[in-house]
């Protein structure tokens, strides 16, 4: 079956021409497929964004900078995508270790993680701590709530895992030098920054 194009003419900047263009020579796709597949890609986003907003203020604070961040990662495979069913039996049968020596060891490893991580933040930017929570909200690990200029509480998404949130955090919030007491709640960490 044929099919039927609509034409439309799009202004471009040079540094997106030069994009389009880079990937039609890369791709061997003509400039017109690269255009409607991108406008699928982002009309995909646009509305799974809707769906998954309370309102349509929530959905205009949608901010594609944060996507952009994810797609080096998910195209280098350095992430994985881990549905909430899983963290949360991943948490269940950690917490079920009886042995403080091995809880012990794990948590230390995951401050390590965090610490590396800290490094990798704060040269993509994530260099406050609402940036490097929002960082982590964007992660499905939870979502922020700015109390104000010091004080966040950090919702846990799954309502499990916080002990791995927060020494995940303490070992970025400690090579970006940043001081905070953070007290972990039931599903949730309140976070007072001391100092930056």
């Amino acid at each position: 079956m044929r099919k039927y194009y609509k034409r439309v003419t799009v202004a471009l900047e040079e540094n997106e021409w030069e994009d389009v263009k880079e990937l039609s020579d890369m791709l061997g796709k003509s400039l017109s497929k690269i255009i409607r597949e991108a406008v699928q890609i982002y009309s995909q986003i646009v509305r799974r964004s809707i769906l998954n907003s309370s309102s349509l203020h929530e959905f205009d604070k949608l901010d594609l900078e944060r996507l952009y961040n994810w797609i080096p990662a998910m195209a280098d495979n350095q992430h994985i995508i881990i549905d909430n069913e899983h963290w949360r039996l991943l948490f269940e049968a950690i917490e079920r270790i009886e042995d403080q020596t091995i809880l012990n060891k794990f948590y230390e490893k995951v401050r390590n993680s965090g610490v590396a991580h800290g490094f990798e933040f704060f040269y993509e930017g994530y260099n406050t701590p609402l940036k490097i929570l929002k960082r982590l909200e964007f992660g499905g690990w939870g979502y922020v709530l700015k109390k104000d200029d010091e004080t966040y509480v950090f919702v846990i998404k799954s309502g499990i895992g916080s002990k791995f949130v927060e020494y995940f955090l303490r070992g970025v919030f400690e090579s970006q030098n940043i001081s905070a007491a953070i007290t972990r709640g039931e599903g949730k960490l309140i976070i007072k920054i001391l100092s930056k």
